[in-house]
């Protein structure tokens, strides 16, 4: 196995956006455009920051899709090619929470490293954000309150054992596996639901209408 290579650690002490250079809805836009906290790009989501006019805190990445040379605010190089510019730049943010933009959609297998990265780093609070979809790598925990019938699918990333109330389709115990049993297309019928991660990795994956409530509880 490769040994990642130590990396500089970003602190901040409110949630902070991370802008990749996926796509970016209309839904994204007017969110980044009104966020007040910390916007940090990895490599090409500095393009889409000078786009939408952001002001942005830091760049960081191998910079195989930007020139360093137009970058005119402070920039980390992050040359390790091991690891995907979204997994380098998680793992030098320390953050209450991370709100992941442009690492979804275009290219389907920069879609599936986002998966593997959120899994891979799920102790750090990272949501990948679309323009329908939340998803985040679910805690041994998960206790929030959402509106009854929010779709709420739990995938599986390896064999895991879960544990649910608070949802049409329990999980009591269930054995999920990407090659088995998943839990996607489930939805809500109690305003609390209740993950028990027994063991293993999965993603959640809830629908965005709920992103201000969510996420406020995530922090």
């Amino acid at each position: 196995m490769t040994r990642a290579a130590a990396l500089p650690n970003l602190e901040f002490e409110t949630p902070v956006v991370l802008l990749g250079g996926g796509d970016v809805c209309a839904k994204d836009c007017k969110f980044l455009t009104d966020f007040t906290g910390p916007i940090l790009c990895a490599d090409a989501g500095y393009h889409t920051a000078q786009k939408l006019g952001l002001d942005v805190a830091c760049v960081l990445g191998d910079f195989d899709s930007v020139d360093q040379a137009e970058i005119q605010i402070p920039r980390l190089h992050l040359p390790d090619q091991n690891f995907t510019d979204f997994e380098k730049a998680l793992r030098s943010i320390t953050a209450p929470q991370i709100l992941c933009f442009g690492f979804l959609g275009q290219r389907l297998d920069h879609t599936l490293a986002s998966f593997s990265t959120l899994a891979k780093n799920a102790g750090t609070p990272a949501i990948l954000i679309s323009d329908q979809d939340l998803c985040f790598a679910c805690p041994k925990q998960l206790n929030v309150s959402v509106p009854c019938g929010t779709r709420f699918s739990l995938f599986p990333l390896e064999r895991c054992i879960a544990r649910s109330a608070g949802l049409a389709y329990a999980l009591n115990g269930l054995e999920l596996s990407p090659m088995g049993i998943i839990s996607t297309s489930n939805h809500t019928t109690e305003p609390q639901v209740r993950i028990d991660m027994v063991s293993g990795t999965a993603l959640v994956v809830i629908e965005r209408d709920v992103m201000g409530l969510l996420c406020a509880q995530l922090t």
